[in-house]
Formats: structure tokens, sequence, C-alpha cells
């Protein structure tokens, strides 16, 4: 069970642990013409019997590769690591990512 971010818990208590099943990519997908395309970076997560997919945007990514460089990651050093995300920027790709399954907080 993935446990919401609060601003009642102490962040120096929280770490951050990335699921270990994870693979990252670069796809370029076409539009419905040939001359458009929209490229990004997506991780794929495995959660039990399925694979998850995050597209992520460019400060988004740059964040979460930290934290897959890591493996653990004590949340209150990964913000000091990116203060290009604003708080509520962090809480929401922290967010995405608990329920893309690729982190949980504890």
């Amino acid at each position: 069970e993935r446990e919401q971010i609060t601003e009642t818990r102490d962040e120096r208590d929280q770490t951050i642990v990335v699921n270990p099943v994870h693979v990252w990519s670069r796809l370029e997908v076409a539009a419905g013409n040939e001359e458009t395309s929209s490229a990004g970076d997506v991780v794929f997560v495995a959660v039990e019997n399925e694979i998850r997919s995050l597209w992520l945007n460019g400060t988004e990514r740059e964040a979460t590769r930290d934290l897959t460089a890591n493996q653990q990651f004590r949340l209150i050093e990964w913000r000091a690591s990116h203060p290009e995300l604003n708080n509520e920027e962090a809480v929401g790709l922290c967010q995405k990512l608990m329920n893309g399954g690729l982190i949980v907080i504890g």
C-alpha cells in the first residue's frame, strides 16, 4: 500500500525507495500525419503482473533520474538537490512516481 505525501510527517524521517525493476527509454510517437511526431523520456516500471509507463518532462526527468541512480534517497536531501522544483511541483512529481509504482515514501 502506497502512502500519500502529507505535510504532517517530518520530511527528515522520510525516505524515498525506488522500485529496482524499471527501465528508461526514449520514445518517439507519430501523430496523425507523418510529418508530426512527439518524443519523450519514459520510465517503464514493473508492478506486480503489469508494466506501467511514466512520461516525464525535462524537469521531472532530471529529478527522477537522480532518484533512480540511487535506489534510496532521503526526501529532504532529494528536495534540496532539486531547487528547480517548487513545493507543488515536487509533491506532484512524487505523487506521479508513487502512483506509477516507481517509488514508495516511508
